[in-house]
């Protein structure tokens, strides 16, 4: 039996990466500890939080792994705003109804690149 060797230096850059990134967005440390209860229906999903002010905490949006991908790879965090902003146009994604649409978009979009 082989024992595998952690690499202390890399947790420890692990660790930091994480402090670093929780006190940059703490609203985001937030929510995630406010919804930790919530399971996704289908194993394998994610959980996506399309706001992050603190009424908007518990109010996700079940996504697969890969659409979860796209959609981040397409939208940029306004953290004033604790929300998105589409890449493809600007918009500020400031309700559940725009968040939802701009998922729909990412997906055709990436149909039709093929």
């Amino acid at each position: 039996m082989t024992k595998t060797k952690v690499c202390f230096k890399c947790n420890e850059d692990k660790k930091k990466a994480m402090d670093k990134y929780k006190s940059k967005y703490p609203e985001k440390v937030q929510a995630k500890n406010k919804c930790s209860h919530l399971k996704a229906k289908k194993e394998g999903n994610h959980l996506h939080h399309w706001s992050y002010n603190k009424e908007h905490f518990t109010d996700v949006i079940e996504v697969t792994v890969e659409l979860h991908n796209l959609i981040h790879r397409n939208m940029t965090y306004n953290q004033s705003k604790k929300m998105y902003i589409s890449n493809y146009d600007g918009q500020l994604l400031d309700t559940k109804a725009k968040h939802m649409h701009f998922m729909r978009t990412c997906k055709f979009r990436s149909i039709r690149e093929f």
